[in-house]
């Protein structure tokens, strides 16, 4: 024994009963790797009694935590390591040998401990412990995080569950210090100190619904967690405030996970020592758990020297060891009193307060040799600080280390109830977390509906990894692509078109520095129009990207899966180097022709790269050239970087970059791009040409677009960052959008939606960050509507979204989403040059470029079906029918739908400008045709849409999209103006002006003046028909009017479903022959005019009768015009000129509503004969005042003999 170190020494052991007495034992000696510790402060807590009862270790020595100072070293510690007088901290496994902390000395190992600055007394180092470690576990082991300070602030969030722990605390300030967003649970009395050492929110757990909450302020995409309490229900709740894809949680002691989708990973910082143990787990020594430990200890050690950390408040016992007995009952007893009082326990929060208050979350014993036993901290009383020295800290019901053993709580719930779990009905909390579910969602199922659905529409995170690996090789490749020299457009078209690289003059080959050349694939460049010329001034080149980036909802975690399986879709920004343009390319689509070579270059260098195993195509959504991308289709082979399980594609994007020669002030709205000459029918030369000097506002907008990727990356990125609820609020919108087809499919989709996903985040982002304030005096101008805010639900958000879509006429009202600077353009050049116009946070350009009119009026109808289906009370519960029902069917969403083939189709005034404008000659003809119907059609629909299947990707010899040779169009009709007979235009006194010509000139030989009842002469349009039959048909009429006249479509060409379905209902002809010239009438107009006079005729009986009659309801379908087969009035005395079938007559039911009376007796017997009498008398009064009509009193058709049944009817046949 070294001198000065005694040989004996006073120790707390473990005794029988699950006992601690303070006797005398042998001093430790150490290792030859070890040191001895003379104890000065030893620190209390739950895992210490816990292990006294469940391990049993007789004769050991108890206590973990401690601070003292080395006396000692053995012979095999490295020099330098460790000095004798030392001041450190550290841990031990107590309770299970004899060697623990609440003796006069222990032996440690040398690793695992702590130098104490000197700005730390013993007192408070002892804390220094169990927790640190664990924390560090949590943190570094667990969650992989790096275990450095100091760290930028980084994306991720973390849930900690019992912030005000002991352990919590230290989680909490580590994941600080790391970077991280810190989201903390605690008692609400302990939520000061919570936010004090770092924590960013702060939840009450004991508060009703507390997973939801957090689950909401997350966004639903926390994938983080450490439970500090691990036991009771805390799995459960922190389990379900993880995103609904789940996630890891680090737990301090071992449980099963509650919930599908989340991990959890327990771990205990007895593993950091070189020991075997079997208690808490089976643990045999890890030399990578000890070098962990070494690092830890290292961390903390410079932690605490740079005094980074706020240490957890501590109790000090007195009576130094002889106190460590009473400081185990009262843990214990405050442990009792608090082992039911948790959230969900149906006790007030104020008892849960106070039941903490009561617990003294262990304490801090010094040696008596050393401290005087009257010596007690200051301020103490103080409930604030009367909060954790324990390892797991507990915070009231926090604890850590249950062992193998049951706790109390579960003995004694056995001894109760007979060894059966009782079953125990909702608590109080519980039942108002499930009202408030129903409340918000109108269905207790709703949410949870709603929380199945997201995780099976995003992609499947185990099969990324293919696709990262793969996106890591097409980087490689697109970087290291060679340069090709300027060169006349079209002859690198020419030389790209071969089928043979080596006709690439010197210096322009692409060489392929893979393993084996693949055969040259030849490639058109997808030049868009005006195409170059043979004496174009100007050349294309290619030079490796400055740049690729990762861009769109792929990037940012926000994709959804589209319609029909079609694939993911990954875009890649490739960034063009500046050098290649010049300022004045923003003229004549000089900008696209480089665009297209450089896509074109990229596409035979990848073509030629073996190790990409890829089919490469063209895609250009909306079928618009100047949107060509390249798209990367992944081959099966089994590779490593075969990512075809996910069904993915990569799409490579060439954008411009922010150096760009353009000036973008040439890219407004009123801005003229284009230098074109039309020439007109005139046969004089010198009139022919016309010199086009008309904005551009689709073809700048379509250059700004390429600008756009990174903006709208970042400002996702930000909106993802402020608003938790916005990923799962995009993805509940986009669902909705493709259940009715606004976006890719292979069925019909709405025109103009392809491609625009931007859009759709956009959306949201108005809704939360607001509007830039728009003049208003223009009428095309909206006032600035106020931001909702960033704490709305992804439900909330989600109804937000479909309010503004039905509230506001985007056709007029011109959406500024909020900017950081303000926007680029003047909103009068939007109103003056865009149809419609909804621009983006970077000011860049309009994301609504090119959708016509008639697709927002469609999707604002839809809008308004869908917040119709949510609002209505009565209704079933709405999930399946707004996310789930394919709305994409024609014939069950429009009234009318027509197929029109548009491969002969030419427009009437054909413009060189319109095609250069839209891109290309369909997109052109699809403009037109909205225009056009919409002016035919004007109020007799409520919305009109042009549906087409999606844009497919083509071979890379294929220039140019394929146009759709045919089109659907459906209409929603106006009831009031469907089926008018008559559109009217001006007065016959404006027959010289501009709107009478415009419209003789819209119409034809259709328009023409004619007199009507009231005297006036007005420009006419007159549909004429035969029959009810052919008036239903009048929209499909004007269709094939406009078509003919505009865009020379015969009327063969558009095909309608009506006429065959009204051929199948028509009355057939040896019977609808008849009625005309006997006078009898068919259709809705003749029953109701039945029904009117019989109401009229019953009014009339009020003194014929003993009650007045209130109301008389029609309910047959026949008089609500919902039947579909119309009815025919036939007199009675005509039925002898039909022929047998013929002379059915259907019946039609109304209900009579008397007045109310107490003359009707009680017996309901009684009342059935009373009601026959009253039918008696109103068919007799009926027959005697109106002549040939015939009334009976029809008893029977009941479902029994019962008397009290009603069996009575009354039949009228009216002449």
């Amino acid at each position: 024994m070294s001198h000065g170190i005694p040989t004996r020494q006073k120790a707390v052991v473990v005794a029988e009963g699950g006992k601690v007495v303070l006797t005398e034992v042998d001093v430790p000696r150490p290792g030859p790797e070890q040191v001895l510790v003379k104890v000065v402060a030893a620190a209390l807590n739950n895992c210490d009694w816990k292990t006294v009862i469940y391990a049993k270790a007789l004769g050991a020595v108890v206590g973990s935590d401690f601070a003292g100072t080395i006396v000692e070293i053995g012979s095999d510690v490295s020099p330098g390591t460790r000095t004798i007088g030392e001041r450190v901290a550290g841990f031990v496994h107590g309770g299970v040998k004899p060697n623990g902390t609440c003796a006069e000395y222990v032996v440690v190992d040398p690793h695992i401990l702590i130098t104490l600055p000197p700005s730390i007394s013993f007192e408070n180092g002892a804390q220094l412990g169990v927790s640190p470690f664990a924390a560090a576990q949590t943190l570094y082991t667990t969650h992989e995080l790096p275990p450095v300070v100091r760290r930028p602030r980084r994306s991720e969030t973390l849930l900690v569950f019992g912030g005000a722990t002991c352990i919590g605390q230290y989680v909490i300030q580590l994941a600080k210090l790391g970077g991280l967003n810190i989201v903390a649970c605690c008692c609400s009395r302990n939520f000061s100190l919570v936010e004090k050492i770092g924590a960013d929110q702060v939840y009450d757990y004991t508060a009703p619904y507390m997973s939801n909450t957090v689950r909401i302020a997350t966004g639903g995409h926390l994938r983080y967690a450490v439970d500090c309490v691990s036991e009771r229900h805390s799995p459960r709740q922190v389990a379900w405030s993880l995103g609904s894809t789940g996630g890891i949680v680090a737990a301090i002691q071992r449980y099963g996970s509650p919930r599908l989708g989340v991990e959890v990973k327990s771990s205990t910082p007895f593993t950091l020592l070189p020991e075997d143990f079997s208690y808490p787990i089976e643990h045999k020594s890890d030399p990578a758990e000890i070098e962990r430990g070494t690092v830890y200890a290292k961390l903390w050690t410079d932690i605490l020297s740079k005094d980074m950390v706020q240490l957890a408040p501590i109790n000090l016992l007195p009576d130094g060891l002889a106190g460590v007995e009473k400081g185990f009952e009262y843990m214990m007893e405050g442990k009792r009193k608090t082992a039911l009082e948790l959230p969900y326990g149906g006790k007030k929060k104020k008892q849960l307060q106070a039941d903490e208050d009561a617990v003294v979350n262990g304490g801090v014993v010094s040696d008596e040799e050393m401290r005087p036993s009257s010596q007690k901290g200051s301020g103490q009383e103080d409930e604030d600080e009367d909060v954790e020295m324990n390892a797991s800290g507990s915070e009231g019901e926090d604890e850590e280390w249950g062992g193998i053993g049951e706790s109390d709580e579960a003995v004694d719930q056995k001894a109760k109830h007979g060894g059966g779990k009782p079953k125990k009905p909702p608590t109080g909390e519980e039942v108002r977390e499930i009202k408030e579910a129903t409340d918000l969602f109108r269905s207790s199922s709703f949410k949870l509906q709603i929380d199945a659905l997201l995780p099976n529409v995003r992609p499947k995170e185990s099969r990324k990894q293919p696709l990262e690996r793969f996106l890591l090789v097409l980087h490689e490749c697109l970087t290291s692509a060679p340069s090709v020299p300027p060169q006349h457009p079209l002859e690198a078209a020419r030389l790209l078109l071969s089928s043979e690289s080596t006709k690439l003059p010197k210096g322009k080959q692409i060489k392929n520095k893979g393993k084996a050349k693949a055969a040259p694939v030849p490639i058109a460049v997808p030049y868009p129009l005006p195409l170059p010329t043979e004496d174009a001034n100007w050349k294309v080149a290619f030079e490796a990207p400055t740049d690729v980036l990762l861009v769109g909802s792929w990037a940012n975690q926000v994709s959804v899966k589209a319609k029909d399986d079609e694939p993911w879709g990954v875009d890649l920004a490739v960034e063009m180097p500046a050098t290649l343009f010049q300022e004045k390319d923003y003229m004549n689509g000089r900008f696209f022709h480089k665009r297209a070579f450089y896509l074109a270059v990229l596409a035979r260098h990848l073509s030629s790269q073996s190790t990409l195993n890829v089919d490469l195509l063209y895609e250009s959504k909306n079928g618009d050239p100047r949107a060509t991308t390249l798209v990367l289709r992944p081959r099966n082979d089994g590779s490593p970087n075969d990512f075809t399980k996910l069904q993915a594609q990569v799409r490579i994007i060439p954008v411009l970059p922010s150096s760009s020669p353009i000036p973008l002030a040439r890219l407004a709205p009123h801005r003229s791009n284009f230098r074109v000459h039309e020439r007109s029918d005139a046969s004089d030369a010198a009139e022919a040409p016309s010199s086009e000097n008309r904005p551009t506002p689709l073809y700048n907008s379509a250059v700004l677009l390429s600008a756009t990727p990174k903006p709208h990356l970042l400002s996702i990125h930000a909106l993802k960052q402020n608003t938790p609820a916005y990923t799962d609020a995009l993805a509940l919108l986009r669902i909705w959008a493709n259940q009715r087809g606004y976006g890719e499919g292979k069925r019909p989709s709405v025109s103009g939606f392809e491609g625009r996903g931007q859009w759709w985040s956009a959306l949201l982002e108005a809704l939360v960050n607001g509007e830039e304030p728009i003049d208003t005096t223009n009428n095309k101008g909206s006032a600035k509507r106020k931001p909702l805010g960033k704490g709305l639900s992804s439900y909330q958000l989600f109804k937000a979204a479909l309010d503004f879509l039905a509230r506001y006429d985007l056709i007029h009202e011109r959406v500024f989403v909020k900017a950081k600077d303000g926007h680029r353009f003047p909103p009068q050049d939007y109103d003056a040059h865009h149809e419609v116009a909804f621009m983006d946070s970077s000011s860049l350009v309009n994301l609504l470029a090119g959708v016509s009119p008639s697709s927002l009026q469609m999707l604002r109808h839809d809008a308004k079906k869908t917040l119709q289906t949510l609002d209505n009370p009565i209704s079933e519960d709405p999930f399946s029918e707004v996310f789930l029902k394919e709305h994409r069917d024609l014939f069950t969403r429009f009234d009318a739908v027509l197929r029109v083939d548009i491969s002969t189709a030419k427009l009437r005034q054909p413009s060189v400008h319109a095609t250069l404008e839209h891109g290309s000659p369909a997109q052109a003809l699809f403009a037109s045709l909205d225009s056009v119907l919409r002016r035919g059609l004007g109020q007799r629909v409520k919305a009109l849409c042009i549906l087409h299947p999606s844009s497919q990707p083509r071979p890379l010899s294929q220039a140019h999209p394929s146009a759709p040779a045919i089109v659907s169009i459906g209409l929603v009709f106006d009831i009031d103006h469907a089926f008018r007979l008559v559109d009217h235009g001006p007065a016959a006194s404006k027959t010289e002006s501009a709107a009478a010509e415009e419209f003789r000139d819209f119409w034809g030989d259709k328009a023409e003046l004619r007199r009507f009842k009231d005297g006036s002469i007005v420009e006419s349009v007159v549909w004429d028909v035969k029959n009810a039959d052919e008036r239903a048909f009048i929209p499909v009429m004007v269709v094939r009017h406009v078509l003919k006249r505009h865009l020379n479509v015969d009327a063969d060409a558009v095909q309608a479903w009506q006429p065959a379905f009204d051929t199948t209902l028509r009355l057939p002809e040896s019977i609808s022959s008849i009625l005309p010239s006997n006078g009898i009438q068919a259709g809705f107009k003749a029953a109701m005019t039945a029904f009117d006079g019989l109401v009229k005729a019953i009014k009339a009986l009020d003194k014929e009768l003993p009650l007045g009659v209130l109301n008389v309801s029609p309910i047959s379908e026949y008089l609500r015009y919902t039947s579909v087969l119309s009815p025919t009035a036939v007199p009675v005395s005509s039925l002898s000129l039909l022929p047998e079938c013929g002379r059915y007559q259907p019946v039609m039911d109304v209900v009579l509503e008397f007045e109310k009376s107490a003359r009707w007796p009680d017996n309901l017997e009684a009342i059935q004969k009373t009601k026959l009498a009253f039918l008696e008398r109103l068919a007799s009064a009926l027959m005697a005042s109106v002549q040939s009509t015939t009334v009976r009193v029809v008893v029977g058709h009941s479902l029994g003999d019962s008397p009290i049944c009603d069996q009575a009817r009354l039949e009228i046949v009216t002449p």
